[in-house]
């Protein structure tokens, strides 16, 4: 066999090893950074106030995130072209340690601008390399090993808080903004977790490898692997078609296109071809990504919002920052439920997302009638549970739709439309938030945000379930024609 037919052996899932760094790496991003922004509200509070900006700003800050991360997101699969996706992530790592810098030294709402979309970009090219590496160490045991990292994490942002409150009360604004810019290292530390599979594989497929390449090809025909599609097919159309037409003969127009298969030709085909928006024609994708898209910003706004709306009802920051310490208290809990739930049976990620947004909905609803402190503890703990059925799967949802070759142009993809779909409402909120002048208003937007997801994914299910029985009951009668 020639050596440039010769299939590519993959290496194995390590299911473990060095995979558990990886997963140190995860903890790192999520709780140094997700946990972090999760405060924003409460480290920026009064500064945007003196700076007369306003709390308003906010949801047009995050837009400006999100349309980084569609850029960057969209770029990953490009950039892995010509890097690894561990260097890649380097970069991104790199950037959001300088946009940490950048809010250090903000004294008007411009740099604020700069440095929010530098975490935005640097986010998008680090969440495609940690969750990609991630899914080549862990097959088997992904949701699992998922649900223990997210545990970990939930522990993490649980601290985040108080300890942030902490740096506010004893260093002062620019004091906690130096500590919080100094954690960011910790970036760079993850990305040179993300080693590629292929440098912990095991000796015995190395093994394997090597003697497949010094031993001679075997004769037997049945031991040898197949050989690709495309060269059969050649094979079959030089042996069907003559080299030139007979004069008068018809011309066979169809098997030509078998013989030279058609080849992107204009600058939009190889634009779809190598950000691979083939996937935005399959309606099951595209209606994860609005479905994830809009459930997380939903969340994250939602506790953006959450510790300015206890401000606002004359909380102190100490009880509105053990309020946040609570749901992630809540947050770690279901982690940990979680984790062993995935060990002891199989969980479906759609299922289980599904799951915590119609009672995250719920809990929300209810939350904008709580004023006294046990109320909107408790409604927090309620809501900071389900949380977790919202971001744990939420990786996994990706991982079990596409396959591991697809998945970097695929969450890539994702990235971009979430940053767009993202930065359009942005605004929306905003205007609500200010026209309102009610924090409540804008809860309950952001509840009807939620409730359309439920609607589409509950839609989506009984459509695959009605068309799965129709393909059921055709089949049916035709055999029941075909017997005599």
């Amino acid at each position: 066999m020639h050596p440039s037919n010769k299939p590519r052996k993959e290496c194995e899932t390590p299911e473990g090893g060095w995979g558990y760094f990886v997963c140190l790496g995860m903890i790192m991003i999520f709780v140094f950074v997700h946990g972090v922004i999760h405060c924003f509200g409460l480290v920026f509070n009064d500064f945007l106030k003196e700076t007369g900006a306003g709390t308003g700003i906010f949801p047009v800050l995050n837009s400006c995130t999100y349309g980084a991360i569609s850029v960057a997101g969209l770029s990953f699969h490009s950039l892995t072209h010509k890097f690894s996706k561990r260097v890649v992530g380097l970069i991104g790592a790199t950037c959001y340690c300088i946009g940490g810098f950048f809010q250090l030294f903000a004294t008007s709402i411009a740099p604020l601008f700069v440095a929010f979309i530098l975490n935005g970009a640097s986010l998008g090219l680090m969440m495609p390399a940690i969750l990609s590496t991630f899914n080549s160490y862990f097959m088997k045991r992904r949701v699992m090993m998922m649900s223990i990292t997210q545990a970990i994490i939930g522990l993490g942002q649980m601290a985040v808080p108080i300890v942030v409150q902490y740096f506010l009360e004893n260093f002062g604004f620019r004091g906690c903004l130096l500590i919080l810019a100094g954690l960011n290292f910790h970036c760079i530390i993850a990305m040179l977790l993300m080693h590629p599979v292929e440098w912990h594989a095991k000796k015995r497929f190395a093994e394997e490898e090597c003697l497949s390449k010094d031993s001679p090809a075997p004769k037997d025909e049945e031991s040898q692997p197949l050989k690709p599609l495309t060269t059969n097919m050649e094979n079959i159309t030089r042996r069907i078609l003559p080299s030139a037409p007979e004069e008068g003969a018809p011309s066979n127009e169809h098997f030509t296109a078998l013989k030279e298969p058609s080849k992107p030709f204009g600058i939009w085909e190889r634009i779809i071809e190598f950000l691979d928006l083939t996937l935005l024609k399959q309606p099951v994708y595209v209606n994860i990504v609005l479905g994830v898209t809009i459930s997380f910003y939903s969340d994250l706004s939602f506790f953006v919002f959450q510790p300015l709306y206890l401000l606002e009802l004359d909380y102190s920051k100490a009880d509105a920052a053990q309020i946040m310490a609570i749901g992630s208290g809540a947050d770690l809990v279901s982690r940990c439920i979680l984790a062993v739930a995935s060990a002891m049976c199989t969980i479906h990620p759609r299922y289980t997302f599904l799951a915590g947004v119609v009672l995250s909905l719920v809990a929300r609803y209810v939350f904008v009638h709580a004023i006294d402190f046990w109320s909107v503890a408790i409604l927090t703990a309620i809501i900071g549970f389900f949380k977790t059925w919202i971001h744990v799967p939420m990786p996994l949802v990706f991982a079990d739709y596409l396959s591991k070759e697809r998945f970097p142009s695929g969450y890539g993809l994702f990235l971009f439309l979430k940053g767009m779909i993202s930065f359009g409402i942005g605004p929306v909120v905003r205007y609500i938030r200010d026209a309102a002048n009610s924090y409540i208003v804008v809860f309950q937007f952001l509840n009807v945000l939620l409730a359309t997801v439920g609607i589409s994914w509950f839609a989506e299910i009984v459509w695959r379930k009605c068309k799965g029985r129709r393909k059921h009951d055709d089949k049916s009668l035709e055999n029941e024609e075909m017997s005599p």
